[in-house]
């Protein structure tokens, strides 16, 4: 779901690692578009800090969400040093 929605957003990124998705477009640098991804990521560490851990029974599971969790908390983090 994140590579996803990485690749979309992003689609410099894509083709970066060899994708060929987005190649006809730029990244949507306008205020409505940036104000949405702060909340999309907000809405994301709701999301995983919503998971209890201890109930995920597979050490990869755990990890899945662990990765996740810190990536959202630097997505969240850059948040408050914006670049746009």
């Amino acid at each position: 779901l994140q590579w996803s929605y990485t690749t979309t957003e992003y689609p410099e990124f894509a083709t970066r690692v060899g994708l060929e998705k987005g190649q006809d477009r730029w990244t949507d640098a306008s205020r409505a578009a940036i104000d949405r991804r702060k909340r999309e990521v907000e809405c994301a560490s709701k999301l995983a800090n919503s998971v209890d851990r201890a109930k995920l029974s597979a050490d990869a599971d755990r990890l899945n969400l662990d990765v996740f969790r810190y990536s959202v908390e630097m997505s969240l983090a850059g948040n408050r040093f914006p670049s746009e």
